[in-house]
């Protein structure tokens, strides 16, 4: 299964509602003298709002554990909570929006980073990781004259961090999210991956059923979420051979017919034609804006 994303144009307009959000993340520092130091990760927070937040005994409940200090977020603006405060300004020394320190450890192969309010209502929930979405596929070390596949981030030990790219969309996958393109990343201020120019996002990928049957229909199922604009999607498949040919196309629908449950609630559905038994159908999906 492929995924493939077409760009789109996306305009984002501050809301004084709008929820902090995790922005930047320095998981798996670099070995500056030539060892791990987890003292030099990071969380950056994020404002979007146009007012002012009051984040005082907010927390990070897990990933690490935090309890915020008496703080506040400007409207638009950053904090970075840090492992240890000290570590952070001797490399980050021009940021001010700093506190720590934390309890625990980022993985450096991923996890759930959560941030709750005062009342312990989850605020921000990130599941980062070092493959999938979150990372590029490269070719890997030649064994024995085969050469596999490997993931590689530069944010996983070489000096970057994930960044979010537009805080208006989500950022629970890692289609938001791309390696900073400064060394040691951009704690307190927009990042450098920032964008309004950001595809619709492709979620939660499904078909069912999962082994159909010679005279089964397949329902192909994502959520698609793009900001301003309802998106367009289609579904290209093709059954698998030595010989496939090109892919046909189907157009996905979120009006409520043609196997779509519920019309505009950003679950769309293409509906795969039956195939004879022992068949192997490939398919991917597009999105546009």
């Amino acid at each position: 299964m492929r995924l493939q994303l077409a760009a789109s144009i996306l305009i984002g307009l501050a809301s004084a509602n709008a929820a902090p959000v995790i922005s930047e993340l320095m998981f798996h520092p670099p070995h500056l003298d030539g060892r791990e130091n987890p003292l030099r990760e990071w969380i950056e927070i994020h404002n979007p709002a146009s007012r002012e937040i009051d984040l005082t005994g907010w927390q990070i409940t897990a990933g690490v554990s935090f309890t915020f200090p008496p703080v506040s977020i400007s409207p638009g603006g950053y904090l970075v909570v840090a492992a240890n405060r000290e570590a952070f300004e001797t490399l980050h020394p021009g940021v001010n929006a700093v506190v720590g320190d934390w309890t625990g450890r980022l993985s450096n192969r991923g996890e759930t980073i959560r941030l709750t309010d005062h009342t312990g209502m989850e605020i921000d929930r990130v599941d980062y990781a070092d493959s999938g979405d979150w990372a590029t596929r490269h070719p890997g070390p030649d064994d024995r004259g085969h050469t596999g596949w490997v993931w590689h981030s530069p944010a996983d030990g070489d000096g970057k961090t994930m960044e979010l790219r537009n805080p208006a969309l989500s950022n629970r996958t890692g289609q938001n999210w791309l390696p900073s393109t400064p060394e040691l990343g951009t704690p307190g201020e927009r990042n450098s991956a920032f964008t309004l120019n950001l595809p619709p996002l492709i979620e939660k990928v499904s078909h069912h059923p999962q082994v159909p049957g010679p005279t089964d229909l397949v329902m192909v199922r994502a959520r698609i979420t793009d900001d301003l604009t309802t998106p367009t999607a289609v579904v290209r498949y093709r059954v698998s051979t030595l010989d496939p040919g090109a892919f046909r196309t189907i157009e996905m629908r979120d009006d409520g017919f043609l196997g779509d449950e519920i019309a505009e609630d950003r679950v769309f559905t293409a509906v795969l034609p039956a195939q004879p038994d022992r068949t192997v159908v490939e398919f991917y999906l597009e999105a546009f804006d």
